[in-house]
């Protein structure tokens, strides 16, 4: 007597018996209770997969072969079947090893891609260390000169040793002669462009302005209004046209910078660079725009531009450190 699934009606591979007394293939039963929510597919009653199905012990059957599949024609078809699951199977695995190796392609430029910011910031680090620790020396040294110049005006004023006695005599005779022998060549060494003393004797004066810190000024905003500068305010920087000479750009110690006309003798125009006073050190003016740049001692400096109605208002500043 051959054994028979219930449900597929095929010989099974691991029947079990069912306490409804019907024999089922282990692999389908299993499934079915577990789509039909613990039924048996053909009483409909409650199984239990783990204590109502028993295992049958069978000598194993082999399915003969069918008479159909005897045949030339039977053959053919099932080698193109064969075929056919063959090259479905190849074009799976093509497909496949195409998507790993994109994969794989992705994941080594990542990697690369990695490697070279780690590198990158390595080598940034490693920058940094130095700077840090270079810094760190600098700061010691500093520290140290501070303090053996603390000390020596802690024993000058005690009375005590000064450092430089411990400097050996020899030292500081051999570096008194270097010292005068250079400063006598230094003295007889004339500059080739330097002008003769007769040439500056003859020079005779071209021009006078007066008074080029005390006029209307132009704040940085860009406004103008009345400021007086001190009596003793005086001249800290010039600069003249490159290609206007009678153009004459001056910059004062009261924080102020004048433009003036040397050919009408007027004053173009006056800006304050500093509110708080502080001296202007630097000026200049452009050599083909209506720009001119003054520095002063706050650590600014500020380029001025030429506006309507002839004011000059502040085009860019730029603040200590940049």
């Amino acid at each position: 007597m051959t054994i028979v699934c219930a449900i597929s009606g095929e010989v099974p591979d691991d029947p079990v018996l069912s306490k409804t007394g019907y024999v089922f293939s282990r692999r389908l039963i299993e499934k079915a209770l577990t789509e039909n929510g613990g039924k048996c597919p053909v009483t409909g009653q409650d199984l239990d997969k783990e204590t109502d199905l028993y295992p049958i012990h069978a000598n194993s059957v082999v399915t003969p072969r069918p008479a159909t599949s005897s045949s030339i024609s039977s053959m053919l078809h099932d080698f193109q079947n064969e075929w056919d699951n063959l090259m479905l199977e190849t074009y799976k695995l093509r497909e496949s090893l195409t998507t790993t190796r994109a994969q794989l392609s992705q994941t080594l430029y990542q990697h690369e891609a990695a490697c070279r910011v780690i590198c990158r910031l390595a080598k940034e680090r490693d920058v940094a260390v130095s700077r840090v620790r270079q810094l760190s020396t600098d700061l010691a040294k500093a520290r140290a000169y501070a303090a053996t110049g603390m000390e020596a005006d802690v024993s000058a004023e005690g009375g005590a040793q000064d450092e430089a006695a411990d400097v050996a005599d020899g030292f500081i005779q051999e570096a008194v002669a270097v010292s005068e022998k250079l400063m006598s060549g230094r003295k007889k060494r004339k500059h080739p462009k330097l002008a003769k003393e007769d040439a500056v004797k003859a020079y005779t004066v071209q021009g006078t302005a007066e008074k080029l810190a005390q006029a209307d000024t132009a704040t940085p905003s860009g406004k103008r209004r009345r400021k007086n500068a001190p009596s003793n305010a005086t001249v800290t920087a010039i600069d003249i046209h490159f290609q206007d000479n009678d153009r004459m750009l001056v910059g004062g110690s009261a924080g102020c910078a004048t433009l003036y006309n040397r050919a009408t003798k007027t004053t173009v125009c006056t800006v304050t660079h500093s509110t708080d006073k502080s001296a202007v050190t630097a000026v200049k003016l452009h050599p083909n725009e209506e720009l001119f740049a003054t520095g002063g001692a706050d650590g600014n400096v500020r380029v001025w531009k030429s506006a309507k109605e002839g004011e000059w208002e502040v085009m860019v500043v730029a603040a200590e450190g940049m």
